[in-house]
C-alpha cells in the first residue's frame, strides 16, 4: 500500500514504455453481423444401420507374449559375424510385423583420427544424403514407399545407422542401406544445409544455460588436448570447426576408413533369418579399410576437485545447475550395482527420489533435479552427474539442498523401505525397456561390443537382489567422494542482484 501510494505519472510513464512493446502485445479485431453464424450438428446415425453386415479386415500382426527375461533372450539370439562385424540376430513376432536394424561401423584409432573429430560426427549424416543412383529426395521417397525409416550418428572413430521397417519390405530397405554405405555420393549442397542447421544450434548453445553447464563438465571430465577426437571444444571453436568442414574432407575419411573390419550389427523383430543374412552379408562382404582399427579408449582416473564455476547468461529466465564428478570403475565391477540403487534413491529415481522430495515436491525450487551414473564396459570409467533447472534466485537454496541430500545418503546410507521400492523400480524399468525392440538392439549391441551375452544382466539383476542397506552404505562411501564433484551453474546473476536492489 505505502509503495502504490509513492507511484509518480512518470513512473507509470517509464513501466510502459519499458513493458508495452509491440512485440508483447496481442490484437483483436470484433467485426459484427447481421445474423448469428452457427455451425449446425447433425443428428447421430443409427449405428446398427449404419454398420450392418461390415466384415473388418484380417488382423494385423499383434505380436507375440515376449518373455524379456535376459537368459530367455540370451537363449533365442543368434550371436555370428560378418567380416569383422559381430552379429546378433534376434527374430519374434511383433506387433504390425516391424523390425529393427542397427549397424555401427568402427574405424581409426585416436592417432589416425587427430583433427578429425568433427568430420566423424558429420560423416554418417552426409553418406544418407543421397547415393550414386539416388539423390535425398529419391532416396527418402524409397524409404517412405517401404514404410521405412533410417536414422545415422557420428562420434569418434564411429558410424551408426539405424533402420526400421516391415518384415516384407526388409530385404529392399536393406539394398537401400547398402547403397548409403557402399556408394554414397557426398552432395556438397546437403552438406551446407547440415552445416546451417548444426551451426544454429551451436549459436543457440552460446548463450544457453543448460548447455554451457553441460559442455563445462565434459570438457572437465574428458582432459584431452585439441585435436584429440575425444576433446570437447568449446562453443565458438565447434563454430569454427563446422565452418571449415568441407566434402572433401568427409570424403577423404570414408575412402580412407570406413569399411567392415569392426563393429556390431544387430536385428530384433519379425525378419526370415536366411534371406536376411544373405541380404546383410552381400552389403558388408569384402568392405576393406585402408586404416586400421584400435579402439579409443577414455580414462577414468580424471583429478577433479570440489570447485564452483559461474556462467553468465544475462537475459535468461532459467538457470542450470550440473555436477559432475567421474570415478576409475567398469560397469562389471562387483559393487557398481550397489552404486546403481544407491543413485536410484538419491536422484535417479525421479520424484520419489531424495532430490526430486526434497527439492522439487517439498520446497518447490525446481523445475526438474535428477542424477545419473553411467559406466563403462570396457573401460574403467563412471561418471556421476546432477542437475537441476530452476530460477536464478535459488541457487544457495538448490546448491545447499543437493550437498546436504547427498551428505546424508553417504552419512546414513538408504533405508530398507527406499532400497526396496529403488529395487523394485529399478528392475522394472529394465523389464519395460526390453519390451522396446529399438532399446532392446541397442541392449544387445552393447554385449557385441563387450565380448559379453545376456548374462550379464542376469548377474546384475541377481546382485541387485542379494543387496542390503549396509552393502549400499560401503559402495557409496568408497567411491564417492564429496571433494572430487565438480560444479557448474549457469544463469542471469546480474537480474538477480538487481531484484534484490
Amino acid at each position: 500500500r505505502d509503495r502504490l501510494e509513492q507511484v509518480t505519472t512518470k513512473d507509470v510513464s517509464r513501466v510502459a514504455r519499458a513493458y508495452l512493446q509491440p512485440s508483447n502485445r496481442t490484437v483483436g479485431v470484433y467485426y459484427p453481423t447481421k445474423e448469428a453464424q452457427r455451425t449446425v450438428i447433425p443428428a447421430s446415425p443409427n449405428l446398427a444401420e449404419m454398420i450392418g453386415d461390415y466384415q473388418g479386415r484380417s488382423d494385423t500382426s499383434v505380436g507375440e507374449a515376449f518373455d524379456v527375461n535376459p537368459a530367455k533372450i540370451e537363449a533365442r539370439t543368434r550371436r555370428t559375424t560378418i567380416e569383422g562385424i559381430k552379429v546378433a540376430l534376434l527374430p519374434k513376432k511383433t506387433r504390425g510385423s516391424t523390425v529393427v536394424l542397427r549397424l555401427n561401423l568402427r574405424f581409426g584409432d585416436e592417432k589416425t583420427l587427430f583433427g578429425l573429430g568433427k568430420v566423424c560426427e558429420f560423416l554418417p549424416s552426409l553418406m544418407t544424403k543421397g547415393t550414386k543412383q539416388l539423390t535425398r529426395q529419391q532416396l527418402q521417397d524409397q524409404l517412405d514407399k517401404n514404410l521405412a525409416s533410417l536414422g545415422s550418428s557420428g562420434a569418434a572413430g564411429e558410424a551408426t545407422f539405424v533402420l526400421q521397417t516391415k518384415r516384407d519390405n526388409l530385404p529392399a530397405v536393406i539394398d537401400l542401406l547398402r547403397q548409403v554405405l557402399r556408394e554414397p555420393s557426398f552432395p556438397p549442397a546437403e552438406l551446407e544445409l547440415l552445416k546451417q542447421g548444426h551451426r544454429a544450434d551451436l549459436e543457440q548453445g552460446l548463450t544457453d544455460p543448460q548447455q554451457l553447464a553441460l559442455k563445462a563438465i565434459r570438457r572437465a571430465l574428458n582432459p584431452y588436448p585439441a585435436g584429440d577426437v575425444r576433446y570437447f571444444p568449446t562453443g565458438k571453436e565447434e563454430i569454427s570447426l563446422t565452418d571449415e568442414l568441407d566434402a572433401t574432407a568427409i570424403k577423404k575419411l570414408y575412402n580412407d576408413f570406413l569399411g567392415a573390419q569392426a563393429g556390431q550389427l544387430v536385428i530384433v523383430g519379425d525378419f526370415d533369418e536366411e534371406s536376411t543374412m544373405k541380404a546383410v552379408s552381400g552389403m558388408l562382404k569384402g568392405w576393406k579399410a585402408k586404416q586400421t582399427y584400435e579402439r579409443i579408449s577414455r580414462r577414468g582416473d580424471v583429478p577433479i576437485k570440489a570447485e564452483l564455476v559461474k556462467i553468465p547468461t544475462p537475459d535468461k529466465a532459467n538457470a542450470f545447475y550440473f555436477g559432475g564428478s567421474i570415478m576409475p570403475i567398469r560397469d562389471d565391477h562387483p559393487e557398481y550395482p550397489a552404486l546403481v540403487i544407491g543413485n536410484y534413491v538419491f536422484g535417479a529415481g525421479a520424484l520419489s527420489s531424495r532430490l526430486g522430495d526434497r527439492i522439487r515436491q517439498r520446497e518447490g525450487l525446481s523445475y526438474g533435479v535428477g542424477s545419473s551414473l553411467m559406466a563403462s564396459s570396457l573401460d574403467p570409467r563412471a561418471t556421476l552427474t546432477m542437475s537441476a533447472i530452476y530460477n536464478p534466485a535459488n541457487l544457495d537454496k538448490i546448491m545447499t539442498a543437493i550437498r546436504e541430500e547427498l551428505a546424508k545418503v553417504l552419512d546414513s546410507g538408504v533405508t530398507q523401505k527406499e532400497l526396496d521400492d529403488a529395487r523394485r523400480g529399478f528392475l522394472q524399468s529394465q523389464e519395460v525397456m526390453r519390451t522396446d525392440d529399438s532399446r532392446l538392439a541397442q541392449v544387445l549391441e552393447s554385449t557385441l561390443l563387450a565380448d559379453r551375452t545376456m548374462e550379464y544382466y542376469s548377474i546384475m539383476e541377481q546382485r541387485i537382489g542379494e543387496l542390503t542397506p549396509e552393502t549400499v552404505l560401503v559402495a557409496l562411501k568408497k567411491h564417492i567422494d564429496p571433494e572430487r564433484i565438480l560444479t557448474v551453474v549457469a544463469g542471469d546473476w546480474d537480474a538477480v542482484k538487481s531484484d534484490k536492489k
